[in-house]
């Protein structure tokens, strides 16, 4: 095969993210939550007016290493679609894919 016979990059960059899906969501609820995972659980299971009071309040222990916006995320999704360990870690999941695609959308620039 030459050069000229191989497919345009262009065509390809929609396998990229969908590559990126199938290796990702492959038993993605096959284990059990890691420690990590079940403590965002655990946090984001409390109401917003708790969550705000656990990361920005004086007695903080989720304030250095986890932002506000993602448990509110994970707050509302598990209200949707539950606490099963494939529907807890589906938000991280999309948002890795769709950073994959945006990534390879700045880099065409």
């Amino acid at each position: 095969m030459t050069i000229r016979q191989l497919p345009s990059p262009r065509r390809l960059w929609p396998a990229i993210p969908l590559l990126a899906a199938v290796l990702r969501v492959v038993n993605l609820g096959g284990r059990a939550l890691w420690y990590d995972e079940a403590f965002s659980v655990l946090f984001a299971r409390r109401s917003v007016g708790e969550m705000i009071a656990g990361t920005l309040g004086p007695q903080a222990a989720a304030a250095e290493e986890h932002p506000l916006l993602y448990y509110f995320t994970l707050h509302g999704w598990m209200r949707l679609f539950g606490e099963t360990p494939a529907a807890v870690r589906l938000p991280s999941v999309l948002a890795g894919i769709a950073t994959i695609a945006l990534l390879y959308l700045l880099g065409q620039r």
